[in-house]
Order: structure tokens, then C-alpha cells, then sequence
């Protein structure tokens, strides 16, 4: 009886795991999906040419790339304090960790826009400083959407769209 019990056990952890990492490579290749569109959504309002883009796209995924993890740590804060109550001395470390990181993603957006300039010139960098925004507001608005059924891949929805 016990090792029937332990054989179930551990089929069950070992299918957890499996849905755990298959759950995890989702959400990877999601996030992949959404940089090729984010890439594309700048390409696009941008209109790089190709010797611009050589320059600009190595300068922008290393910002990018900071600011990611900038919002990662952000988002791991939010969630701790979501959990649960926490004294107020962690509490208030929190928040000052919290407003240090914003600080952080500020300097590294001015930075971005600095070395970008003399890449891409004064329009287009003006034009990049709202673009992240825009992005992620067309992220969002095709995302309920498809949450509604009114866009494509959802209930009723005709196939897919192009972003």
C-alpha cells in the first residue's frame, strides 16, 4: 500500500513538473511574441533606415533590457506587498527600494534618449518617447479585445490579425 501511495506520489509531482515547465515555456515564448511585436510597432512608426537600425537596435535592447528587470523587481515588490501585511519597518524599506527603482527606470529611459539622438536624429527620437506607451496601449486594447470575443482568436472572432 505504501508504494502505491509513493508511486502516486511521485507521478503526480513528476506531471506537476511538467506542466509547470510547459506553463513556464508559454509564458517565454509569449514574452518573445510580444518583443517581435513591440520591435515591429517601432519599426514601423520609426521608419529607421538601415544604417540607423544597425545603430539603434543594439543601443535600445540593452535599455530595454534594464528596464525589464527594473520593472521585474517593481512587479516583485508589488506582489510581497499584495501577500500579505508586513511590519512597518519592511514595509518602509519597500517603499524606498520601490521609488529608488523608479528612479533607476527614469535614468535609464534619459540615457536611451541621449545615446539614441545623435543616431536617429531629433524626430525620431522625439517620436520614440511615446511609442513604448502607445505600444503597450494597443497591447492592451487587442488583448480585451480578443477577451470580449470581438477580436481575432476569440469567440467569434474571424482567424488571426496582424498586431
Amino acid at each position: 500500500m505504501k508504494t502505491i501511495r509513493l508511486i502516486l506520489v511521485a507521478a503526480a509531482m513528476l506531471w506537476m513538473a511538467q506542466v509547470s515547465s510547459a506553463q513556464e515555456k508559454g509564458d517565454q515564448e509569449k514574452g518573445e511574441r510580444i518583443q517581435q511585436l513591440k520591435i515591429a510597432f517601432i519599426s514601423e512608426r520609426l521608419d529607421l533606415s538601415r544604417e540607423q537600425a544597425e545603430k539603434f537596435w543594439p543601443i535600445f535592447n540593452d535599455f530595454d533590457g534594464q528596464k525589464m528587470n527594473i520593472r521585474k523587481q517593481l512587479k516583485d515588490f508589488h506582489k510581497k506587498m499584495k501577500d500579505g501585511i508586513v511590519a512597518e519597518k519592511e514595509l518602509t524599506d519597500a517603499i524606498n527600494k520601490m521609488t529608488e527603482l523608479r528612479t533607476q527606470e527614469a535614468q535609464v529611459d534619459k540615457q536611451l534618449l541621449l545615446e539614441v539622438l545623435p543616431v536617429i536624429g531629433a524626430d525620431k527620437t522625439q517620436r520614440l518617447i511615446g511609442l513604448e506607451e502607445d505600444f503597450r496601449k494597443k497591447l492592451m486594447d487587442k488583448f480585451r479585445e480578443k477577451r470580449m470575443g470581438k477580436g481575432p482568436g476569440g469567440p467569434g472572432g474571424q482567424g488571426q490579425k496582424r498586431f
